[in-house]
């Protein structure tokens, strides 16, 4: 389980967390400290529509489901004002633990200013040296490199991704 809070791809306060996930189209991971349990999201902001003129607070917000870092993302829900919204329409259940583990970092977030729980930690993604693809999980951020270049590179393997199924909330 990653720990490390000080690493530039890790984000400390709510402000710099809201910042950075309301900045456009953000990708991060949300990591419980108590559990070891992550969960990888998107979040983009909506494009202007004429019909509906009070969009422009509107972000919508998708978790990654599956090993390609770039496409394999399901909706969940919108985020308006900071609030999360899970959406009628979405592909992951209300009580899905990473919309629980969402809809509670932004209460977090909306609770107080300072820092973040203690308990949690967002990373924001980064890129492989080597190849260039984008890294969502802690450790391969940490050091740089995806699993794939890292073992060409004779670096240790990255622990498995668990499956939604297999993961406790823990936030």
């Amino acid at each position: 389980m990653t720990t490390t809070t000080n690493h530039r791809h890790s984000l400390a306060t709510r402000e710099e967390t809201l910042a950075f996930m309301t900045n456009g189209t953000a990708v991060f991971t949300v990591v419980s400290l108590k559990s070891g349990t992550r969960f990888t999201y998107k979040v983009s902001k909506a494009k202007p529509n004429p019909k509906y003129p009070n969009n422009g607070d509107t972000f919508w917000v998708n978790l990654l489901s599956g090993p390609d870092n770039m496409g394999d993302y399901q909706g969940m829900g919108m985020m308006r004002a900071g609030r999360f919204i899970h959406g009628r329409w979405a592909d992951v259940s209300a009580n899905a633990p990473s919309v629980v583990a969402f809809k509670w970092l932004t209460e977090q977030i909306d609770a107080k200013v300072g820092k973040l729980p203690a308990k949690v930690e967002v990373w924001t993604e980064g890129r492989c040296c080597r190849c260039g693809h984008r890294l969502t999980v802690p450790a391969s951020i940490s050091r740089y490199y995806g699993p794939e270049c890292a073992s060409k590179l004779g670096l240790p393997e990255v622990e498995a991704l668990p499956s939604e199924q297999d993961m406790d909330v823990g936030f």
